[in-house]
C-alpha cells in the first residue's frame, strides 16, 4: 500500500486567524488528495535542520516571515511560500495581488474627490511593502510625486499602531483627506483615534483597510477594506505543491484574487455591492 504524501506547513505562530484560515484551505485540497498535513512552529532555516524535515514531509508550504525558504528547498522537495516571496525568486509563492488592491481603493478615493492620500503600514512584512508599491503606483499613475509627509511607517500590523500613526500626521498638521491602511487592525486604530481627536470619518477623513477582518463590518462607521481570501491562499499554495510534485517546473507566483468592498468609512453606504458571507451580522457597533 502507498504511503500518503505529507505537506509541512510552516509557521513562526501557527495559531490565531490568518493561520487557522489559511490551514483551512490546505486541509481542503488535502482531503481531496489523501494527504497527510503536518504543522511545525518555527521559520524554514530552523525546519530545514531537524530529521522530520528530512524524512517525513514531501513537499513545504512555508507561512514564516524572516529565514529563508530556500533552506528547505535545497533539500530537493517543492518549497511553496504563503503570503512572501524569496529575492531572488527560487521557489514558487502564493500572494494576494496586493498591489492591485490598494490601486483600487486608491481609485475609488479619487472618484470621491480626494487627492491628499496617506499611506500607513508595516513595511517590514512583503506583504505590507507590495501594498506601498501599489500605493506609489497609483500616485504616479496621477501624475502625483510620493510625499513623505503623507506616508507612516507603522510599527507592526495592530491597532494601536494605527493610533500612534494617526498622532504622527497629526503632528505632521494633517496633510491628508484620507487614509489607506496596510491592514484592516491598522484602519481600525486609525478610525478610532480619528474620532477620540474630534476628526469625522469620514466626513473630514475618509479610511480605507486591507484584509476584511470581521469587526470590519461592524463598527461605526463600517470599514471599507480589500477583502483577500487567507483560505483561497491554502487552496492555491497546497495545489501549487501537488503540482510540483508531479511535474518539477520553474517558480512562479501565484496571485489570488482581492476585492474592494466600498462601506461607509470611505464615504459610500452600505449597498448590493456588499457581499456578506454567511452569518455575517451588519449590526453595528460603537468605539
Amino acid at each position: 500500500m502507498t504511503q500518503p504524501r505529507t505537506l509541512g506547513l510552516v509557521a513562526r505562530f501557527p495559531f490565531g486567524y490568518f493561520f487557522n484560515t489559511v490551514l483551512f484551505g490546505v486541509q481542503a485540497v488535502a482531503r481531496q488528495h489523501q494527504l497527510n498535513v503536518l504543522v511545525i512552529q518555527g521559520t524554514a532555516e530552523s525546519v530545514a535542520a531537524t530529521q522530520i524535515a528530512r524524512d517525513q514531509v514531501d513537499a513545504w508550504l512555508v507561512m514564516s516571515n524572516g529565514g529563508d525558504a530556500n533552506a528547505l528547498l535545497r533539500q530537493g522537495k517543492p518549497t511553496i511560500t504563503i503570503g512572501m516571496r524569496t529575492a531572488p525568486l527560487h521557489c514558487s509563492a502564493v500572494l494576494p495581488d496586493n498591489s492591485g488592491g490598494i490601486e483600487a481603493a486608491m481609485q475609488h478615493l479619487a472618484a470621491h474627490g480626494h487627492e491628499q492620500i496617506a499611506f500607513v503600514g508595516w513595511t517590514e512584512l512583503g506583504d505590507i511593502q507590495e501594498r506601498y508599491e501599489g500605493y506609489q503606483a497609483a500616485l504616479a499613475q496621477r501624475g502625483q510625486a510620493l510625499d513623505l509627509k503623507r506616508v507612516v511607517f507603522a510599527s507592526d500590523t495592530s491597532m494601536e499602531a494605527g493610533k500612534r500613526a494617526v498622532q504622527t500626521l497629526i503632528e505632521r498638521g494633517m496633510p491628508c483627506t484620507a487614509i489607506v491602511a496596510a491592514t484592516d487592525l491598522n484602519a481600525l486604530g486609525i478610525m478610532q483615534a480619528l474620532q477620540q481627536a474630534g476628526y469625522s470619518v469620514p466626513g473630514d477623513v475618509a479610511v480605507i483597510g486591507f484584509d476584511d477582518v470581521p469587526l470590519a463590518q461592524s463598527v461605526k462607521p463600517s470599514l471599507s477594506t480589500i477583502r483577500q481570501s487567507f483560505e483561497q491562499l491554502g487552496i492555491a499554495a497546497a495545489q501549487q505543491a501537488l503540482a510540483e510534485l508531479a511535474a518539477p517546473a520553474k517558480p512562479q507566483i501565484i496571485f489570488t484574487p482581492v476585492q474592494f468592498l466600498p462601506r461607509q468609512s470611505c464615504g459610500c453606504q452600505i449597498s448590493a455591492h456588499i457581499e456578506l458571507a454567511e452569518g455575517d451580522s451588519a449590526d453595528e457597533q460603537e468605539w
